[in-house]
């Protein structure tokens, strides 16, 4: 279960929700939180894969983003996509073998980001995304503030899944904060169910973004 709540104001939150279903009392979750002022701060994001292959991040505002990781699987060459109406160089990746028939925490792509001076409030992280080469590669996407990535949280509650070779736009509204000097990490972990034995499935990715404000 997930309970999502916009704070209308710089305070701190303490309430109860209350769910029912035909009548029926299901029971009560308390949610807590502080409302933190965003509206005035800097646009701020990063960028990764927008020019084919290239794992050299994009960024704007006070952040600073190391180049995409691609942690033991195989690249693939890049092929043209449809982007958003317009033909695009897409990075792909080799997705096969018995050890990638469910999701793999030895293999993914992972994006990271420091907020260098400022508080970089993240409310948006998107990539286009396909299967290329069949229709059965799938993937997910979580996040960690911890360099071994530990304690990550899942965007994704079902697997990403996607129509062959046709470019999807998966994106999240989030609210994620990261302090000044802070890290934050993201990996894409893509697998395959049917491809324990073929070598010609691909995960293809595009512009792998984080935005939101910066500012204290």
């Amino acid at each position: 279960m997930y309970v999502q709540f916009t704070p209308y104001s710089e305070k701190s939150f303490n309430d109860s929700i209350s769910f029912f279903a035909g009548g029926i009392d299901l029971g009560t979750v308390n949610v807590s939180g502080n409302g933190v002022d965003v509206g005035n701060g800097l646009p701020t994001y990063s960028r990764w894969f927008t020019e084919g292959g290239a794992l050299a991040a994009i960024t704007d505002g006070p952040i600073t983003a190391q180049d995409a990781s691609v942690v033991n699987l195989d690249t693939g060459s890049v092929k043209t996509f449809a982007v958003n109406e317009q033909d695009t160089g897409v990075a792909r990746f080799r997705v096969y073998g018995p050890d990638l028939v469910s999701k793999n925490a030895g293999k993914y792509l992972e994006f990271s980001l420091t907020a260098a001076t400022q508080t970089f409030s993240i409310d948006t992280i998107s990539a286009w995304m396909t299967t290329s080469g069949g229709s059965t590669v799938q993937a997910d996407i979580q996040y960690s503030f911890n360099s071994d990535f530990s304690n990550p949280v899942s965007l994704n509650e079902d697997p990403i899944m996607f129509s062959k070779d046709t470019m999807l736009l998966t994106e999240y509204n989030v609210t994620i904060q990261i302090l000044a000097e802070n890290k934050l990490y993201i990996r894409i972990y893509p697998y395959n169910a049917a491809g324990a034995d073929t070598t010609g499935k691909y995960l293809a990715v595009y512009d792998v973004k984080v935005s939101g404000l910066s500012g204290d």
